[in-house]
């Protein structure tokens, strides 16, 4: 982590919370954001998904100890079959009784990290939950890490559209693994440009942050909202 700051990179940390003691250390000794995998407000339900008992109580445990030393910490719910009809609660449950606000991670389309014949999901039912979730992002914009324009993003291209947004890892988004080898993003494979393949929010929201110099400026004000909550920054 010493080694990606002192090259200029603003760097988070994602966790399920397996090794909540060294992931608390870590985000408080440099001073950078954790996101937590909590993938259902239930404890006898995401332990059984993630196929370990003790998961959810890792998660909060984390996210517990997180928000008492200060640390900027949020949920990620990866989306699945198992959750799709009770995200609201989830997201819910992340601010009320948690207390952080809510990332949403996207379920991969191709061979990503997480097909959608591995989560059980169709784009219909993708394009369903993401109106859902953009209707809740109007009434509790604060509930949410994700900006309003990441949502759009996902909408307009599942309902057939030609995207307005790319994803830039590989060039100015690198994934770091947990053997500290260093990537373009979870497919381990680089690109040069733009890449439209897949709408990963660990790397399409900062790489939306770094296209928002050349926005309209509605969208330059929640991404820098967004940045500011995110990454900490002072902009």
């Amino acid at each position: 982590m010493a080694t990606i700051q002192e090259h200029g990179f603003i760097a988070t940390i994602s966790t399920n919370g397996s090794h909540p003691k060294e992931a608390v250390e870590i985000a408080t000794n440099f001073d950078i954001p954790l996101f937590v995998s909590l993938d259902h407000h239930n404890e006898a339900r995401m332990d059984h998904w993630r196929g370990s008992i003790g998961a959810f109580k890792n998660a909060t445990d984390t996210i517990q100890q997180s928000l008492n030393r200060g640390v900027n910490v949020s949920t990620s719910i990866l989306l699945s079959r198992w959750n799709i009809s009770e995200i609201g609660e989830t997201v819910r449950y992340s601010n009320e009784v948690l207390g952080c606000p809510a990332g949403i991670c996207y379920p991969s389309t191709g061979k990503e990290q997480y097909p959608l014949t591995e989560v059980g999901l169709t784009e219909k039912e993708l394009l369903r939950v993401y109106l859902e979730l953009r209707g809740m992002m109007n009434d509790h914009p604060s509930w949410f890490m994700d900006f309003p324009q990441y949502y759009d993003e996902i909408i307009r291209r599942l309902r057939g559209n030609q995207p307005r947004y790319g994803c830039l890892a590989g060039s100015e988004v690198f994934y770091v693994d947990w053997f500290g080898q260093l990537h373009a993003c979870f497919r381990k494979d680089w690109n040069s440009g733009i890449c439209f393949e897949c709408l990963q929010d660990c790397f399409i929201l900062p790489s939306m942050v770094h296209q928002a110099l050349h926005a309209h400026p509605i969208d330059l004000i929640h991404m820098c909202i967004y940045a500011v909550k995110r990454y900490g920054l002072a902009i």
